[in-house]
């Protein structure tokens, strides 16, 4: 079985490759919901709503196996961590200075330096 905390990384790191995949609905969940009118509007956001509860169920239970710090807020972690995963979609570029890979293991680090408790910090280094 996969530890808790890889099963964060690989979910950090599966976000990353949607955004980059160039699914054109990945763009309008993204950026282009708004413009939405009628029952397109009310099933983006029910994807977009499906979506993101996985992220906090997955963030809760993290929590709950202390593998998150108590201090968390599991809301604006998921909020911010994702509206900064999805900002890669604007910028990324394959032939860029940065790979998926790297953007990826840089905000692993991130996380993991500044979310996880220690032992866990200490299990996945």
């Amino acid at each position: 079985m996969t530890e808790p905390a890889e099963q964060l990384r690989r979910g950090i790191n599966a976000h990353l490759q949607i955004l980059v995949s160039g699914s054109d609905m990945v763009y309008v969940l993204l950026f282009e919901w708004r413009s939405l009118r009628g029952s397109a509007r009310r099933e983006m956001i029910k994807l977009r709503d499906r979506y993101e509860s996985l992220w906090a169920a997955m963030l809760k239970l993290l929590a709950e196996q202390g593998v998150i710090r108590k201090d968390m807020d599991l809301e604006l972690l998921r909020l911010i961590g994702l509206g900064a995963l999805n900002w890669v979609a604007t910028w990324f570029r394959e032939e860029g200075r940065y790979s998926l890979e790297d953007i990826g293991d840089f905000v692993w680090r991130m996380i993991r330096s500044a979310v996880l408790e220690e032992r866990e910090q200490r299990i996945i280094s």
